[in-house]
Formats: C-alpha cells, structure tokens, sequence
C-alpha cells in the first residue's frame, strides 16, 4: 500500500546549503514536504508475520526571507548566487528545493505503539543533505 503526506518541516542549517555567511539570519517562511512511504504486510498461512513501513521518497520546497538589515556588499552577493530576490520592501525571498531523486537522503525514525502509524514530524538537515521523517 502507497501513501502520500504533505507536512510541514523543520529546518536546520540553510545557511550552508545556500552558501550564506552563518552571520546572516535567514527566516525561514515555510518548509512543505511530501513524504511519500509504503506499508507492507508479510502474510503467512498461520496469519500476519510482520507489517513494516518503508520510505520511498520526500520532495518539498522552502521558502526563505532575509530582512535587510546589516547586510553588506558580499552577503548580498551570497544571497543573490542562492537565488535571493529583492522584494520592494528590501527584503530578500527565495525557494529551495529538497528532493530524495535529487542528492537528498531519507531517514527514519519509526516507533510505532498501537493501531495508528501517521507521519509526526519532518526535519530537513541541510548540512548534511538528510530528510529525517518520524513515523509514530
């Protein structure tokens, strides 16, 4: 059986990914991700061996703000090489996207106790390229 979820993620280390100096404060607006899993069941004649759950993909985007203040010439260049865009409010917006066929690795995390299995929670390591889903 396939599923598909859309939830929201937390975000750590976009400032490396995007190549930004760590000084800088980026906001992050929003981190959508869709988490796409399977549920297999093992049948044996005596009745039902094992049901697991396997991950098969995460895509998602993150959209990301940068107020302007204290920003000099080089953070500004960093920003627009990361695909910032000035807004006419002086703000700084851009989209990253985070893709498990695309370099992005999947782990998880399952501790399932009773009938439900549900995605909990999302976290997206942009350090380390890792999409950590919680599965409860």
């Amino acid at each position: 059986m396939e599923f598909s979820v859309t939830k929201n993620a937390d975000v750590f280390f976009l400032n490396k990914l995007l190549g930004i100096n760590n000084d800088v404060i980026i906001d992050v607006d929003t981190a959508n991700v869709v988490v796409n899993f399977g549920i297999e069941i093992e049948f044996r004649e005596w009745g039902i061996k094992d049901i697991s759950v396997s991950m098969h993909k995460v895509t998602g985007n993150i959209h990301w703000e940068i107020q302007p203040d204290e920003l000099n010439a080089a953070d500004i260049a960093e920003i627009t090489a990361a695909g910032g865009i000035e807004m006419r409010s002086g703000v700084y917006c851009g989209n990253t996207e985070v893709d498990t066929n695309n370099g992005w690795k999947i782990e998880d995390d399952i501790s399932i106790a009773g009938t439900q299995i549900a995605v909990d929670e999302v976290e997206i390591d942009c350090a380390k390229k890792v999409i950590t889903v919680y599965i409860k």
